[in-house]
């Protein structure tokens, strides 16, 4: 089992494709389950989601469980084993590595499989902030290899950066101020480095 997350007062851990979450503060004698004394620890044979693709990476927020497969992103709601739901929230955007992802706030930063570099917010939706560059992120970023990282030290140095894995990388100010053409903030590139 790998990418242990602790969300909604239970344990959730990933083998392949199924999402395994543990018992809980589920009434076991209600369930009909055993369970060993240590919620963290128990594991009903029943408590599993199984998305279509390779788990990657889970993220717990105020939204929800965040699911990040190899071929897409799905949010689990709900409380408890009777309301969990699963929703695929953006087909065909999934990760390839665990450092493919990055969290600022409720802000979610990805270089998705199909080599897409995405700001994802729950309020706003995703945005290719990677557009202006995306040919040569396509060319010579692998998704298997990347590694994503969001940094900020107060207002002097706020930026998202993108490495290769072995040779360079490139950093975005995603709100650069007078960027855009009619003066608002937007996303700024570093050349190569």
């Amino acid at each position: 089992a790998v990418n242990p997350v602790w969300y909604q007062s239970r344990m959730w851990v990933s083998v392949d494709n199924n999402l395994f979450y543990s018992t809980g503060p589920d009434n076991a004698a209600l369930l009909n389950i055993l369970q060993n004394g240590v919620v963290a620890a128990s594991f009903a044979g029943a408590n599993f989601i199984p998305p279509d693709n390779a788990i990657i990476r889970s993220l717990p927020t105020s939204a929800g469980l965040l699911v990040e497969t190899t071929g897409d992103l799905w949010l689990i709601t709900g409380s408890d084993r009777s309301s969990f739901n699963p929703v695929k929230i953006l087909a065909g955007h999934g990760i390839r590595n665990y450092n493919a992802m990055d969290v600022d706030g409720s802000t979610i930063w990805i270089y998705t499989s199909d080599r897409q570099f995405l700001m994802i917010n729950a309020s706003s939706g995703s945005m290719e902030v990677g557009f202006p560059i995306g040919g040569t992120l396509a060319a010579t970023f692998d998704p298997a290899l990347v590694y994503v990282a969001r940094h900020i030290a107060g207002s002097l140095d706020n930026g998202c950066f993108i490495a290769d894995g072995s040779a360079g990388w490139f950093r975005v100010n995603p709100n650069q101020v007078g960027a855009s053409i009619s003066g608002e903030p937007a996303p700024v590139w570093s050349p190569l480095a």
